[in-house]
């Protein structure tokens, strides 16, 4: 009987980010902090962490990304190469603010006069 591992998109793109920074960390700590711009205070979590911790923390977070698009990725997307290149070694912009729409929760106001 072969095992099945099910994983949502969010999980999926959470662990190869999380996997990335981990093997880059655990290689050489201080080109993983300018690479992906860690603080001190990041690189000793991600030292410590276990492939099994990875595995759990991936888990936990089913449905919200650990990571977020820079606020100008469609800039930079649209962007010729050599400008996107400049751009990215240049800028370094906050991620970007989007949240998801959330649900409308006001009850409804009943017709005047009925």
């Amino acid at each position: 009987m072969e095992k099945m591992l099910a994983v949502t998109d969010v999980q999926l793109f959470n662990l190869v980010g999380l996997s990335a920074l981990h093997a880059n960390v655990l290689r050489d700590g201080t080109s993983a902090c300018y690479l992906f711009r860690l603080s001190e205070p990041q690189l000793r979590c991600l030292r410590q962490l276990s492939t099994a911790d990875l595995m759990r923390l991936v888990d936990s977070f089913r449905s919200g990304p650990l990571f977020q698009l820079r606020s100008d990725f469609c800039e930079l997307v649209q962007a010729p190469g050599h400008v996107r290149q400049l751009r990215t070694l240049l800028a370094d912009p906050a991620p970007s603010q989007w949240s998801p729409p959330q649900p409308d929760r006001r009850k409804p106001v009943a017709a005047a006069g009925r």
